[in-house]
């Protein structure tokens, strides 16, 4: 159940094209193709568009101009296909939408300014529906956000339960989460499935930056057994995860807020948040990160 027995806005059910909808391909699909082919146009011979030089997940490898843009032209479709749930926190109000049409979010102690972000100063924070994280085996999770500094384990997400059941925090029980940084001053993933003492943790290679916009995700990849992180891109440290995420009672799908009450709430502007049922590639991240977030949704 979520949110209690607040109201939901009601949701009108349209068709969805690769999980997408009309306007995400209209606009956002055409858009991605043309800085692709800009990208491709200056690399006659050189990298892909998104930045890798390998193969990606979606078998986009580097080669001469058009080939950049084939591959780039690629990667935005296993995006877009791959797009499960889409906060991008325009508007007025308390409910985020869900822009693909799924259940919307909720914010806590403030609400959306008009601003194209959301603001959270250490008291607010966002409730996305439950289940979205234990529905698939792989996911990607992704977020642009300018933090502002601060204490150590303030979350960027923490999706899970405490030990104090739905809406409470606690001791975490279930969980995984992203943290801006740690007690050693960089970038935390954890994921565990009975508390702390079996978190399997992820170091990345400093603090999340502050005071510029950023993007992280974090990806889970059970068909390889590894769990990653990027920052604005760039793979930054990946690790072996054999555990699934049908484990986690996602009921407590939090931005900004962890599940141990003894953790500081983010500082932070959260400009989108996205959930892909896939794994994506360095070379759709890459990719991602060059689109930016779609300010026009």
């Amino acid at each position: 159940m979520h949110l209690g027995a607040r109201p939901r806005l009601p949701f009108v059910c349209c068709s969805l094209i690769l999980l997408g909808c009309p306007q995400l391909l209209d606009d956002d699909f055409w858009g991605g193709a043309e800085l692709a082919r800009d990208a491709g146009a200056g690399s006659a011979g050189g990298s892909d568009a998104a930045g890798s030089g390998g193969t990606s997940a979606s078998g986009g490898t580097g080669g001469s101009g058009g080939a950049s843009l084939d591959a780039a032209a690629e990667n935005v479709a296993v995006l877009r296909a791959a797009l499960t749930h889409r906060y991008g926190f325009e508007g007025l109000g308390v409910y985020p939408p869900d822009a693909l049409g799924g259940d919307p979010a909720y914010v806590y102690n403030g609400g959306l300014s008009g601003s194209g972000f959301v603001r959270l100063d250490g008291t607010q924070y966002v409730s996305l529906p439950n289940g979205i994280l234990s529905s698939t085996p792989d996911k990607t999770l992704e977020a642009w956000l300018t933090w502002r500094g601060g204490l150590p384990w303030q979350r960027i997400f923490d999706f899970g339960v405490s030990d104090a059941g739905e809406f409470n925090q606690g001791n975490g029980a279930s969980y995984l989460f992203l943290a801006a940084s740690s007690d050693e001053g960089v970038m935390a993933v954890a994921y565990s499935q009975a508390g702390y003492e079996n978190e399997i943790r992820l170091a990345g290679k400093a603090p999340c930056p502050s005071d510029a916009l950023v993007h992280v995700a974090v990806v889970v990849d059970s068909t390889r057994n590894v769990l990653s992180l990027y920052r604005d891109g760039a793979l930054e440290a990946e690790t072996v995860l054999s555990q699934r995420l049908a484990s986690i009672n996602d009921v407590n799908l939090w931005l900004g807020r962890s599940q141990y009450a003894t953790d500081p709430n983010l500082d932070a502007d959260i400009t989108e948040f996205r959930v892909y049922d896939q794994v994506l590639g360095p070379a759709e991240l890459a990719l991602s990160h060059q689109l930016g977030p779609d300010a026009a949704l």
